[in-house]
């Protein structure tokens, strides 16, 4: 069990993977290497990773013709973009995000809003 995603939910957020690898190429890791606790989403086009800015083009390529990178982001209830991390490994300072979030609520909350990560 994920012991970091009680912690979010507490602030109302929901956490939300996306893989590029296709359905049955994401279900063929999972029994490897054991199942995610969250929903994991599938972007073998790449659509949303282009359209979030977590894709490294090649060279002299198409910008469809490249790899996915590692990308975090907490994504208000109104669709916007609130907080991003983008970059080689995954985002881990759990802490940093939840202060991030917690800023969030508080802006957010005047406005009406509840911040969700995903």
């Amino acid at each position: 069990m994920d012991v970091a995603s009680p912690r979010f939910r507490a602030h109302g957020a929901t956490i939300v993977a996306v893989s590029g690898d296709r359905p049955g190429d994401s279900r063929a890791r999972q029994r490897a290497f054991g199942a995610i606790e969250l929903p994991l989403l599938s972007d073998p086009d790449h659509a949303v990773a282009l359209a979030y800015g977590a894709w490294r083009p090649a060279p002299g390529a198409a910008p469809e013709d490249g790899e996915p990178v590692h990308g975090t982001f907490l994504v208000g209830r109104d669709g916007r973009v609130r907080w991003v991390h983008v970059g080689d490994r995954p985002f881990a300072d759990i802490d940093a995000l939840l202060a991030e979030l917690r800023s969030l609520e508080g802006s957010t909350a005047r406005s009406g809003l509840t911040p969700t990560a995903e």
